[in-house]
């Protein structure tokens, strides 16, 4: 029978079968919390208090997850213009949190690419080779690049010249833009990502 690790001490770990039963094993101690084991036999909590003991401990460190939970903070906007037009919000560490498309053909691109977690130089290097192969972007085309930062992060700004350079080396007949827009439209541009991303969920 399969069970799950829930809950872990010094000398034993507490395991939660497949059929709803507890059980106390010194053999999974060393068991990840999570990790699916099989038991062979049951050695289960036949006591009404140390089922609700456990199930307790598990209730809350649910609820220590949730109210502990804090969403990727946003350090910049980034434009990618090719005539699929794309906006990617990004942390302070380069990654990508979300991505909206801004026209028919970018939504064919970002169904391409699982961008969410992706490093934006490779999601940008990603987003030209995809608009290349459908036909969006000639060998010769222009990719305009636009940088908005809400908070000072040079990792953002490296990471998008990383993606340039990186495409010039195979392509070098495209021609880019590369700019970052004024901090006095940052406050706007974040209230019109969140009401585009709004309406994009429903």
């Amino acid at each position: 029978m399969k069970a799950v690790v829930i809950k872990k001490e010094k000398d034993k770990a507490y395991l939660l079968t497949a059929d709803g039963q507890f059980i106390a094993s010194k053999k999974f101690k060393d068991a990840e919390i999570g990790e699916t084991v099989e038991i062979l036999h049951k050695n289960f909590f036949s006591h009404p208090a140390a089922k609700i003991l456990i199930a307790a401990s598990v209730i809350i460190a649910l609820l220590v997850s949730v109210l502990t939970f804090r969403a990727p903070e946003v350090y910049a906007y980034v434009y990618i213009e090719i005539n699929p037009s794309i906006k990617a919000a990004v942390d302070k560490n380069g990654k990508v949190i979300s991505a909206i498309s801004m026209n028919e053909e970018a939504k064919k691109i970002l169904e391409k690419i699982p961008y969410k977690g992706l490093d934006i130089s490779t999601f940008i290097v990603k987003t030209v080779e995809e608009s290349e192969k459908m036909g969006f972007l000639r060998k010769d085309g222009e990719v305009i690049i636009t940088t908005i930062p809400l908070k000072e992060s040079k990792i953002v700004e490296e990471k998008v010249q990383e993606a340039v350079e990186n495409i010039k080396k195979s392509k070098s007949a495209l021609k880019f833009e590369v700019n970052a827009k004024e901090e006095k439209i940052q406050k706007t541009e974040k209230k019109k990502f969140k009401r585009t991303e709004g309406r994009q969920r429903k």
